[in-house]
């Protein structure tokens, strides 16, 4: 079976040698590489110039990523398409498992987790995402949730597509996805059929002063719900026309991003930016030392999250622990709320000795200045 690696790049001149590298180096032979500069004013010219008809070269204005997309795409023959960043590597055996998972008709979209890198591809000891990958169906919570409720690997280069899902979607809209333009192939997929889910890491993630890793907590909010508002209706009106009923207004109620700002913002509107809290979440609000906001993770050593209490008596000896340590408020967070369950006598001693000051569905907030 043939595959296509469409490689995009813009002004990514000091990385895109080991991209294209990396995308000439799969171990499944039948695959052609595609390179698609959007416009880059620095050496990336020169740079694919060195690969010489080891490559397909498209050079265009910039136009964003999505043009970068359709423009490989328009060139590609592969059956499986790999879209790759520019300042990303793809291992040697990508393609392959990619080829294996799309031999299933019914799989429309497959992923694998990514190996973080940092600017000069040196491991930083993470890997994204923490928890499995869905694999199957994930239909329902399309319709339940909204788009992109169901997990996904944050790097355009760990999905693979089948040709027989991108020729129903193709091509992607250009002017509302200068950037993450793989959201909407991502958004899409659920209507048409299965995701497929590798183990092991394919792909190299680069982490670096210029990618969307680099901005502020509050940017990269605003960056997804910006993404999720245009995608909304792309995937209303296919829904529509495949006689799938969703609810968009559900969504903005039950989908993460959305949460999240409410979240963030009734949390400011009682602790402010500068105020210690304590913040029960599980670590699934990435709410750290970066945010801006002065949280103190439950349970916590040396700033960092310790994981969930042993019980009860250790819940109510590291709130007091911490309360003496300086922390104002005690806030518990929707992913969390199984709390009441698991820690009952926890929860009574709180609600018993602190007041309440804000009790909605995204959190509840105690006072803990008495």
């Amino acid at each position: 079976m043939r595959a296509s690696v469409l490689v995009n790049n813009y002004n990514y001149g000091r990385f895109l040698g080991e991209a294209i590298e990396s995308a000439l180096a799969q171990s499944h032979r039948d695959t052609e590489v595609i390179v698609v500069d959007d416009g880059s004013t620095d050496h990336s010219r020169a740079v694919i110039a060195g690969f010489g008809g080891r490559v397909q070269a498209v050079f265009q204005p910039n136009a964003g990523q999505g043009s970068a997309f359709n423009a490989g795409y328009a060139l590609a023959t592969g059956d499986v398409i790999v879209f790759l960043d520019a300042d990303d590597v793809l291992l040697e055996t990508a393609v392959a498992a990619a080829v294996s998972l799309t031999a299933d008709e019914r799989v429309v979209h497959v992923q694998w987790p990514v190996v973080e890198v940092d600017a000069d591809g040196r491991a930083t000891g993470g890997t994204l995402p923490d928890g499995p990958l869905p694999d199957g169906s994930v239909l329902a919570e399309l319709i339940s949730d909204g788009p992109l409720q169901w997990g996904t690997t944050p790097s355009c280069s760990a999905h693979g597509w089948p040709r027989r899902y991108l020729e129903r979607v193709m091509p992607v809209p250009e002017a509302e996805f200068r950037m993450c333009a793989e959201a909407y192939l991502v958004a899409l997929a659920p209507l048409h059929g299965e995701l497929r889910a590798a183990r092991e890491p394919h792909s190299h993630y680069r982490r670096h002063g210029e990618n969307h890793w680099a901005d502020s907590f509050d940017e990269m909010l605003a960056k997804n719900l910006d993404v999720a508002a245009k995608l909304m209706p792309y995937v209303v009106a296919r829904a529509g026309e495949m006689g799938i009923a969703v609810r968009p207004e559900q969504w903005r109620e039950r989908g993460w991003e959305f949460m999240l700002k409410r979240f963030l913002e009734a949390l400011d509107a009682i602790v402010g930016r500068e105020t210690p809290f304590v913040l029960i979440d599980g670590a699934k609000l990435a709410l750290d030392s970066t945010c801006g906001r002065a949280v103190v993770p439950f349970k916590e050593r040396e700033g960092e999250y310790w994981g969930p209490p042993d019980d009860d008596d250790d819940a109510i000896a590291e709130l007091e622990r911490q309360r003496r340590g300086g922390a104002h408020y005690l806030v518990l967070a929707w992913p969390s709320f199984w709390w009441a369950e698991e820690y009952p006598r926890f929860v009574v001693h709180v609600r018993r000795t602190y007041p309440c000051v804000v009790e909605n569905d995204e959190l509840v907030a105690f006072d803990l200045r008495r």
